[in-house]
Parts: structure tokens; C-alpha cells; sequence
């Protein structure tokens, strides 16, 4: 009698995910006749400029990266995989090698690894030197890995089989970034505010995988200066720059090379973050260059959208 119930209640969560999802079905159907579009207008507004300002800056800032109707569609999807209780808790990664000291960790954020299935704020990870920190306001789903998201997040699903960005970008390079990008990774993430924010940290050390471009796209309609939230890039040597977590805007970065934080959000927040991986042969610690000091100089505030 226990199990007939259990099936029951499981069935009447999954009934209502997928009822709260069902306008988004339509949303894919509708959308279907115009997506070969979506990477037409990916290839238009990663610009030149913006891959050039990738290499010689180790980021950049780029609006409109989305038909609207798209980022608007993609928001609903991650909102309501948050509303249906379908994301985990995100955890910084402490992480060194088995035999150093304490005073050689790194703090990076992981490629996307399973669900926790321990509720503990700070946990290790056997067989590893990782540590690992749950931060109480951000939930994330790894689409990467997980089938269900990406039934529930066909939109998103798609921004992640789609490799236009990625091919782009190694058009636009430089041969000296020695580097051939391959591959990519998806994680969506939802914010609930209240203070919600992440450390300074690089996403990845360049011993531990290939990857090699964050890009981070925002979902957030209506955003205020006041609501906090901002990404906080530190392109040293210039000085730290802001980045408002605006709707349908994207920020690329050197993953290995470039520190940054989430400052703490009032409000909610939605996003997803693309890692895009060099994994092949050509693999070198080169990867994409840190501001260099001359180009650095050139840098300020004022070049970027508010």
C-alpha cells in the first residue's frame, strides 16, 4: 500500500512539473519554424570586436545575444524548474591536489557533477582533496547530465547542442591563443536573492580540465542597479569592472585566467552558464591570454553598457 502511494505522490509531482511547463511546449513548437534563426543571430551579434576584446581584455559584454522571444521563453523554463523544487544547491569547490598544503587551494567553480545527495553545508568529497561549501541561496540543475532537465528545458537544452557560439569564437581568434575549442557544457541557475552571492574565484585551474571560455547569459527582466547582483570581474591589472546581470545579455571570459564574483542580489536572479572546452591535442597552458598591461590601459568603465 506504501509503494501504491508513493507512485501516486511522485506521479502527481511529476503532473504538475510538467503542467507548469506545458505553455513552454508551445513556446518550442511555436518557436520551431524560426530556430535555424537562433544561430543567424548568434553569429551576427558575437562580433569581431567582442571576440578581440575575449583575447585582449579576457572578457566581454554582449546584448541582445538572444532573439527576445527566446530569452524570454529561456527564463520561464529555468523559473520554473526552481518553482517545482527540480535544482540542488550550488557548492563552492575547495580544491588542491592530494598531497599539497592547505595554502595551495584553489577556489573554482566545477564543471557539472550529479546532485549532492548529502544535505550538509560543508562536505568533502572522498578519494579527492575537494571541499565543498553549500551556499543557501543559489539552486542550479545540470543539464549536461541530467535527461529530465533537458525534457523540462528544451530551449535551454538547445543553447547547449547548438556549437555556434563556440565556432565563432575559433574563427575569430587569433592563431596565438593557441587554442581549438571543442566542446561545451550547460548549467542553469536561480538566484532566490536575499543576499545570494558567490566568492571571488577562476572557474577552473588549467591542470584540472580543458575548459577555457565561461559565458554566462542573463535572464532578467527589469533589472535595477539597486537590486545588487552584479558580476564582478577582476581584469587585473586594470581595475575591477561591474556587470549588471541584465535580461538577454551575455558576459564571456577566460575561465582559467580571469577572477571574478557574484555580488549578494535582493532580488531573484535567473541565469545559465556555457563552459566551452578545449579537450583535444592542441591543449596548451596558453589557452585565452589575460589583459596584458598595454591593452588593459585602454579599459574603463564607461566602455561598458550600464
Amino acid at each position: 500500500m506504501f509503494g501504491v502511494l508513493k507512485t501516486l505522490a511522485n506521479l502527481e509531482v511529476h503532473k504538475s512539473v510538467y503542467a507548469s511547463l506545458a505553455f513552454q511546449t508551445t513556446n518550442v513548437i511555436r518557436y520551431h519554424s524560426t530556430y535555424d534563426h537562433l544561430s543567424q543571430h548568434i553569429q551576427r551579434v558575437v562580433t569581431p570586436h567582442a571576440v578581440d576584446s575575449l583575447y585582449t581584455k579576457g572578457y566581454a559584454v554582449i546584448d541582445g545575444i538572444f532573439p527576445a522571444h527566446f530569452a524570454d521563453a529561456a527564463r520561464a523554463e529555468v523559473v520554473a524548474l526552481y518553482d517545482n523544487d527540480r535544482m540542488h544547491k550550488n557548492c563552492t569547490h575547495f580544491v588542491a591536489p592530494a598531497s599539497s598544503s592547505a595554502s595551495s587551494t584553489s577556489i573554482v567553480t566545477p564543471t557539472p557533477t550529479p546532485k549532492p545527495s548529502t544535505p550538509s553545508l560543508i562536505r568533502s568529497v572522498p578519494s579527492t582533496s575537494t571541499l565543498l561549501l553549500e551556499k543557501t541561496h543559489i539552486h542550479e540543475a545540470e543539464l549536461s547530465l541530467d535527461a529530465s532537465i533537458r525534457r523540462l528545458a528544451p530551449l535551454c537544452a538547445s543553447v547547449a547542442t547548438d556549437h555556434t557560439l563556440l565556432s565563432v569564437i575559433n574563427k575569430l581568434l587569433p592563431s596565438s591563443a593557441n587554442t581549438h575549442l571543442d566542446s561545451q557544457a550547460i548549467k542553469l541557475q536561480y538566484n532566490a536573492g536575499g543576499g545570494g552571492c558567490f566568492p571571488i574565484h577562476f572557474d577552473t585551474n588549467e591542470r584540472l580540465d580543458g575548459r577555457r571560455v565561461t559565458a554566462i547569459f542573463y535572464l532578467n527582466p527589469d533589472w535595477k542597479v539597486e537590486h545588487g547582483g552584479a558580476l564582478r570581474l577582476y581584469p587585473f591589472p586594470a581595475p575591477p569592472i561591474d556587470v549588471a546581470p541584465k535580461h538577454n545579455r551575455a558576459v564571456l571570459f577566460a575561465s582559467a585566467r580571469l577572477a571574478h564574483r557574484v555580488m549578494p542580489s535582493t532580488m531573484p536572479r535567473c541565469c545559465f552558464t556555457v563552459w566551452i572546452s578545449d579537450n583535444g591535442s592542441r591543449k596548451t597552458e596558453a589557452a585565452i591570454s589575460p589583459p596584458s598591461h598595454s591593452s588593459s590601459s585602454s579599459s574603463s568603465d564607461s566602455q561598458l553598457p550600464p
